[in-house]
């Protein structure tokens, strides 16, 4: 936000998409972009598509997929080891953890994170 203002600031210009007309798609991640949103439409101007990303410095871990709907898609084939287990036993000294990778496997495509869908933590560095 503060280089997109930055860069309006220097043209003189009131929209991103006055200074550069084909400005089509703005690609966000970290944080929730909705508080934001509106202020990104404002200032990049009509037009603009966006697609939320969910990168760390552990890895590349998902991408919305579909720009019309929420969510994004993960990526199990990105040398990330994933391991799921049912809310209930989060937080549990030994969790009882669920064993699909052949339906992740043969799933993949259908395979969408969504954040009421699915908790991400971090295992502690010991484990």
């Amino acid at each position: 936000m503060v280089l997109l203002k930055r860069i309006l600031e220097i043209t003189g210009k009131t929209t991103i998409k006055e200074v550069w007309p084909d400005f089509e798609l703005y690609i966000h991640g970290g944080v929730s972009f909705t508080p934001y949103k509106e202020q990104f439409e404002k200032i990049i101007g009509p037009g603009c598509k966006y697609i939320e990303i969910y990168n760390a410095s552990e890895g590349f871990f998902a991408a919305q997929d579909n720009i019309e709907e929420d969510g994004m898609l993960l990526f199990l084939d990105h040398g990330i080891f994933y391991e799921f287990m049912p809310i209930e036993e989060y937080g549990k000294a030994q969790p009882k953890t669920i064993d699909q990778y052949r339906d992740w496997e043969t799933d993949r495509k259908s395979t969408r994170l969504n954040s009421s869908h699915l908790k991400l933590s971090r295992m502690p560095s010991s484990a």
